[in-house]
């Protein structure tokens, strides 16, 4: 019943992504309750922008579930084992327990192969389920690693050439998604990252309607903009359907997808209502009744 209930309310917030919810949720579930044996991570692979760590938060917020990130791990000469040491460290200090579980999400994996750091992230994702904290002996055969990929960090015409990632600093919009994706397949099955994530999980790709849900769910950037604005009748033009349909019409065709949906937001509310910090817009107090003169 805690897995229903938990999918349930994440989906009310996650749009389009079903699927991939329902998996996420009932792995770090089962993760949870019976160890990681068999090392049941998974690489989560998505165009920039398509919510893969909002994904992610939300399935082990709905659990309770301590999650803990690490950023910029990957260099070309070696993987930063003290952002891993640290992470777990964490999670010994959140559950106090010798037992540990919850979630390690590794943003920018692309970068691993680039750099190859392969062999070194096995040495960090495939110990013996014991790991040493401070010159105390852990077990995290409890906790899922989730190894989080761009797909669109990958050049089409190298990939498609070489088989080998290629550098980044241009983010490729126009390129055929499926064609992306299988040559990321190969890439990652070539490197036998199975033997760390044995489960591979593709995102949906991002469709007008579930953005437009997205907005209007209880994490939408639209809800920091209705606070700065303030007035009811701002509020009632960012909540309308027109403002809605207009910023998921911009998201869409955006570069980086719902990363950019305050932006894409806040210009469009400045266009139709002003800056909030600009004392026009908030001229006129929201009218209250009057039950007695």
């Amino acid at each position: 019943m805690k897995i229903e209930h938990a999918y349930k309310s994440a989906s009310k917030i996650i749009m389009g992504q079903d699927d991939i919810l329902k998996k996420l949720i009932l792995a770090f579930n089962n993760n949870n309750k019976n160890g990681n044996q068999f090392h049941q991570n998974i690489l989560l692979l998505g165009r920039y922008g398509f919510g893969k760590t909002t994904l992610v938060k939300q399935a082990v917020k709905t659990l309770n579930m301590p999650l803990c990130e690490v950023n910029g791990v990957f260099s070309l000469n070696a993987v930063d084992m003290d952002q891993f040491a640290n992470a777990i460290n964490e999670l010994y200090e959140t559950t106090e327990s010798l037992d540990l579980y919850g979630v390690i999400l590794i943003h920018e994996m692309a970068k691993c192969f680039q750099y190859d750091q392969i062999e070194a992230l096995k040495q960090v994702i495939l110990p013996q389920n014991i790991y040493s904290v401070d010159g105390t002996a852990v077990n995290i055969s409890k906790v899922t690693f989730v190894g989080e990929i761009d797909t669109n960090d990958f050049d089409q015409k190298y990939i498609n050439e070489n088989k080998k990632p290629i550098g980044f600093g241009n983010r490729h919009t126009n390129t055929n998604e499926e064609e992306i994706s299988q040559a990321v397949y190969e890439i990652i099955n070539d490197y036998s990252t199975h033997r760390m994530f044995n489960t591979q999980l593709k995102m949906n790709e991002l469709k007008d309607e579930n953005v437009k849900e997205m907005l209007k769910s209880e994490i939408s950037p639209l809800k920091v903009l209705e606070s700065n604005y303030g007035l009811i009748k701002n509020s009632i033009i960012l909540k309308s359907d027109e403002f809605i349909n207009e910023v998921a019409e911009k998201v869409i065709t955006s570069e980086n997808g719902m990363h950019d949906a305050y932006q894409i937001a806040q210009q469009l509310a400045y266009d139709k209502i002003g800056n909030y910090n600009d004392s026009k817009a908030k001229l006129g107090k929201p009218k209250t009744l009057k039950l007695f003169k």
